[in-house]
Parts: C-alpha cells; structure tokens; sequence
C-alpha cells in the first residue's frame, strides 16, 4: 500500500533496489553489520554496569558519612554530659569533706551509690562499645544517669539544709 502523498518517482527504480538490496547482501555476507550491533550492545552493557556500580558506591559512602556524623553527635553529647557529671562530682565530694560528723556518713554512702552507679554505666557504655548502640543501652544508660542526679540532687539538698 502506497502513502497517498508520495508518487511514483518517489520510489526508487528498478537498478536502484537492485543496488540496494545487493549492498545489503554484501555487508550481512561479510557480517559486517551484526557485529557492530552486538559491540554497541556490549558496550552499552558494560556502561549500563559500571555506572550502577558507581551509584550503589556513592549511595553507600552517603549513608557511611550521614551514620558516622549522627555517631559523632551522639558520642559528643555524651561527652559534654559526663564533663558535667563529673564536675558535679567533684562539688559533691568537697559537700562530703566539709559536712558535719553526725551527716558524714550518710552522704559517704550516697557516695559508695554514686560510685556503683557509674560502674554500671562503664559497663553500659562497655557493652555499647563492643555491641553498637542499642534501644534498650540508650534507655539503661538515661535511667543510670537519672538515678545518678536524683542521688547528686539530694546531696545538694543535704549540703543546703547544713548550711
């Protein structure tokens, strides 16, 4: 069926379509044609992999730097958090020194509390170490300080009413 807008002297002539049906058998002949499709297609193939390999890379690098930065700011803020924790120690342990004999002893076991408790919180932050960072150490390691301020908290209160 002819396309109603091209006429007869469109279409090539007879020597025409012999010319160009014998160059056609002369390059599927030689194999000329196939194998420059089937390289393209290697080609492409290679390309198609090497540049899936290069984006799973680059996705995994992101994810790596995005989790070592949210580690960083975890472990910073912990560092700060003991820093303040250890001052208060420090304040504590001057409350103890000066308090009369009669409430020495009571805040000296306060102390040997204080003590046990950061004891465990070595072993958590230990196990944290060794076993990554998990729900359940971050809420062991919250109530452990929370317990160690409700017991800084009552010797300051104590230090205060000597006062």
């Amino acid at each position: 069926m002819r396309h109603p807008y091209y006429t007869n002297d469109d279409q090539p002539t007879t020597t025409e379509r012999e010319q160009i049906w014998q160059q056609i058998d002369r390059q599927h002949l030689s194999g000329k044609g196939a194998g420059t499709t089937i390289t393209l297609h290697w080609k492409s193939f290679l390309y198609g992999n090497v540049a899936a390999a290069l984006v799973m890379l680059a996705v995994y690098g992101a994810w790596s730097v995005f989790n070592q930065g949210r580690t960083d700011l975890q472990l910073s803020t912990d560092l700060a958090y003991e820093q303040g924790m250890q001052m208060m120690m420090q304040s504590s342990a001057d409350l103890v020194a000066s308090a009369p004999n009669n409430q020495r002893e009571l805040l000296e076991a306060k102390m040997m509390s204080i003590e046990d408790i950061d004891r465990a919180i070595d072993e958590i932050r230990n196990d944290m170490v060794m076993h990554g960072i998990t729900p359940m150490n971050q809420r062991q390691l919250r109530t452990m300080y929370a317990l160690k301020l409700d017991y800084l908290k009552e010797l300051i209160i104590t230090g205060d009413l000597e006062s």
